[in-house]
């Protein structure tokens, strides 16, 4: 396969080739990455010399081959001990990032000074003007506990403590907050209150033509001719009112 596909790659067979550790799943394949689709054909692979089917990657895409398979176990120390210590320093990383960002608060006692803070530590910081509950807050994404904590905040008043979301700590402080201006709902009450009452009108009035359509049924007073229906030029077809729907 690799001499197959090499000269139209403009690359030798070698080259098309490679060979990973024994991986797992969520693991990431050298040169793959954690692709869970890659994965998925290798499980599929049971006995050495198996191929599985050619999988889409981000280089293009590749033909997994089982050459050995260990049976799940306990494994030894000296295996694992290399993804204990990422993971331990992983958890010292995020344990020193959010205690950064609890000095990060507790250094500023305005806004602006907790952006200068944050910048001078190398930490990227952003003015969301316009933010509203309910939407994403910058690259920080969206948090339900950070809308809570923002819509209980006055003028540059700071957040008690760093949020996290997802991945990210993030602190931050009120510059300005603008109320909800009353004036433009009592403007467009009407229509709103218009609008809803068509609405459940609408619904009222299909629910309704449903459950007698529905009764009718039952009660075998709805008869449709199916044979005179197909013999009609298309045309000539009689047209169902709106609304109104009929079994067939």
């Amino acid at each position: 396969m690799a001499q197959e596909f090499a000269t139209q790659a403009n690359s030798t067979p070698d080259a098309m080739i490679r060979e990973t550790p024994y991986v797992q799943s969520e693991d990431d394949v050298p040169e793959i990455g954690n692709n869970q689709q890659f994965h998925n054909a290798l499980a599929a692979l049971n006995n050495p010399n198996d191929i599985g089917d050619a999988i889409g990657v981000k280089s293009g895409f590749a033909i997994p081959m089982l050459i050995d398979k260990k049976e799940p176990r306990i494994p030894e120390f000296d295996e694992v001990k290399a993804k204990v210590r990422d993971t331990v320093k992983q958890q010292r990383a995020k344990d020193q990032l959010e205690q950064k960002a609890k000095d990060l608060l507790a250094s500023a006692t305005t806004p602006d000074a907790l952006k200068a803070a944050g910048e001078k530590e190398g930490f990227e910081s952003a003015n969301d003007d316009g933010f509203k509950l309910g939407t994403a807050l910058g690259k920080a994404g969206t948090s339900p506990q950070l809308d809570e904590l923002v819509f209980a905040m006055k003028d540059g008043e700071m957040l008690k403590a760093p949020v996290k979301v997802g991945d990210s700590w993030v602190v931050l402080g009120v510059t300005k907050r603008h109320e909800a201006d009353l004036t433009q709902f009592f403007t467009q009450r009407d229509r709103l209150r218009d609008s809803m009452l068509r609405d459940r009108q609408d619904q009222v009035f299909d629910d309704y033509i449903s459950s007698v359509q529905e009764k009718m049924k039952r009660d075998g007073k709805i008869k449709i001719y199916d044979d005179v229906l197909d013999s009609l030029p298309e045309e000539e077809e009689p047209q169902t009112p709106g609304g109104l729907n009929l079994p067939g």
